[in-house]
Formats: structure tokens, sequence, C-alpha cells
């Protein structure tokens, strides 16, 4: 089998990460307007005509695919900017933090490695900050000069679930904020509370995805820098 070449590997995770969460966000749009039948929902065209047109025009197809593309990436920049709103406010704790302060992660000695390598200075390894988490784990990842596969994947399986949390958000949002869906909870509040549930999922599993891709970026330094 031929090898998978690295920069069209890099190129489809790249597309992947937009066009899966933007994908998700317009199927949960359309469900909801299924089960719950908001008047917001009137402009969304007619989903069997889009389907019948996609199988006899293939450039419909490829518009849709722009479009998916281009949601996907407005999708992909308003979570990045959510993440970064969580982190400036302390609204949670950044990943890299969680992975150098709980010990089951790392080693206590590995810990005091990767800290005293960076040259950042800190009180005690449980007092780490927000900030200095974040300038321990840039020099880790800046230091680490053979990218693992597993590194890799992890990055992109965080940003894919913050991209999914988002779009799934966001559609919640648009729905209770657009007319409509507001005045059908009390009848449809089963459905609301799946939403819910699959939002609470969502989040669950970034943040676990973030840990993971953080911890490696570190396991990937200790490697490298013994």
């Amino acid at each position: 089998m031929a090898d998978v070449n690295p920069n069209q590997d890099f190129r489809f995770k790249e597309i992947m990460k937009r066009i899966i969460p933007a994908s998700y966000f317009m199927i949960l749009l359309f469900t909801i307007k299924k089960i719950v039948n908001c008047e917001f929902y009137d402009f969304v065209p007619n989903f069997k005509i889009v389907i019948q047109a996609l199988s006899s025009n293939i450039l419909y197809g490829l518009l849709s695919l722009v479009i998916v593309y281009v949601i996907g990436f407005i999708i992909n920049n308003l979570a990045s900017k959510f993440e970064r709103t969580l982190y400036k406010f302390c609204l949670i704790s950044r990943s890299s933090r969680l992975a150098l302060t709980k010990k089951k992660r790392l080693k206590v000695e590995d810990v005091h490695k990767i800290v005293n390598d960076s040259k950042i200075k800190v009180p005690t390894i449980e007092d780490i900050c927000q900030k200095q988490a974040e300038q321990i784990f840039n020099y880790a990842k800046d230091h680490i000069t053979r990218r693992d596969n597993i590194v890799e994947d992890y990055y992109y399986q965080s940003i894919i679930a913050r991209n999914l949390l988002t779009a799934h958000s966001f559609s919640l949002l648009s729905s209770l904020l657009l007319n409509g869906f507001l005045n059908q909870i009390q009848s449809e509040w089963f459905f609301m509370i799946g939403l819910l549930l699959v939002g609470l999922i969502l989040w669950k599993e970034w943040r676990r995805k973030s840990c993971l891709y953080a911890h490696n970026v570190f396991v990937e330094y200790l490697k490298e820098n013994q």
C-alpha cells in the first residue's frame, strides 16, 4: 500500500473540520423543523426538491459543497472565538493546565522537567495559572521536531468536537431566538431535553479530546527530550 502524502492528509483534515460540523448544523436545523414545525423555517427550501436537483445536476452538488464549506468556515471561526473567550475570562481551565496539574495524567517529575525546560517560573505545580499553562504548552509544542500522527489526530479530533458543539449550540439558539421554537417548548419539552443532553455530551467530548491532545503533546515532548 502506498504511503499517504502528509500534505494531502493535512488538507483533508482541514476540510473535514469544517464540513462535518456544518453538515451537522444543517441536518439539525432540518430535524428541528420537521419535529417542531417552526414558522422561522418557512425560508428553508423543500429538501426533497433539493435532493432531486442534486441527483440530476452535478453543479448543484458542487454549489452545495461550497455552501457547506463556507458555513463550516464560519462555525470554525466562531468556535475559536468562543474557546478563547472561555479561557480569557477563566470560565473553564485550559486543557494544558489540567494535563500539568492532574497527577493522574503526567508524573510529577515529568511535569517538573517540562516546566523547568520552558523557563516559566511557577510557585508550585498546583498553582500554575491559565497564562503559564498556555506558555508551557506552546513551548512544548514548538519543541516537538517529529510530529507524531497521534498528536495531530487528537488535535483535529478536539477541533471537530469543539466545532460540533458550536454548531449544535448555534442551531439551538437560532431556533429559540428567530421566532417559533420558543412557543413550542412546552409541547415538545422531551425533544428539548434530548437536544440539551446531546449538547452536554458534545461538551464533555470536546473537553476530553482537548485534554488528550494537550497530554499527548507533553508526552511527545518528553520522548524527544529525555
